[in-house]
C-alpha cells in the first residue's frame, strides 16, 4: 500500500535571507575585462603590424621588379671572343695563358677568380634562378663570370 507524502514543513521558522546583489563588479570581473582589452589591443597591434610589413614586402618586390635591367651585351662578348679566336688561330689561342686570354679581350686578370665561383652559375649543378639573380643584381659581376666560364670550358 502507498505511504501517504508528508507535508513539507519549514526547515527554519527564520524567513530566508534574500541574496546581496551590488551593481558593482568584483576583482575577477573587473580583472578578466582588463585582460580582454589588453588581449584586444595586442591582436590589433600584431594585425598593423603585420599589414605594415607585407605592404613593405609588395613595395621591395614591385621594386626590384621594375628596376631596369642593365644590357648585357653577351651576344656582343662571344662575337668578341670568337673573334680573338680566330685571329690568334686556334692552336695557338689554347696555348695562351688565361691572363693573356684576357688581356687579349681586354679583361682584367682573372686568374683569383675560384672555379667553384664560377661553376656555382655556369657549371652543370648550377641554376638558372642564380645565374638570373646574378645578372640582375650585378650584370657587371655576370659578364665577367660568364667570360670566365668559357674561357675555362666551364661554359660551351
Amino acid at each position: 500500500m502507498p505511504v501517504p507524502a508528508a507535508p513539507a514543513a519549514p526547515l527554519s521558522d527564520d524567513p530566508p535571507t534574500p541574496i546581496v546583489t551590488t551593481d558593482q563588479p568584483s576583482e575577477l570581473e573587473l580583472a578578466n575585462r582588463k585582460i580582454a582589452e589588453l588581449q584586444a589591443e595586442q591582436a590589433a597591434e600584431k594585425v598593423q603590424h603585420e599589414s605594415a610589413l607585407a605592404e613593405s614586402r609588395l613595395q621591395t618586390v614591385a621594386a626590384e621588379a621594375h628596376k631596369p635591367s642593365e644590357k648585357l651585351n653577351l651576344g656582343m662578348q662571344d662575337a668578341q671572343l670568337a673573334q680573338a679566336i680566330r685571329v690568334a688561330k686556334p692552336v695557338f689561342w689554347n696555348q695562351f695563358t688565361e691572363a693573356k686570354q684576357c688581356s687579349t679581350l681586354g679583361v682584367a686578370d682573372t686568374s683569383n677568380i675560384k672555379d667553384s665561383l664560377v661553376k656555382r652559375f655556369f657549371g652543370p649543378t648550377s641554376t638558372s634562378l642564380e645565374s638570373t639573380r646574378l645578372a640582375k643584381n650585378d650584370p657587371a659581376q655576370y659578364k665577367l663570370l660568364r667570360l670566365v666560364a668559357k674561357l675555362r670550358h666551364i661554359l660551351g
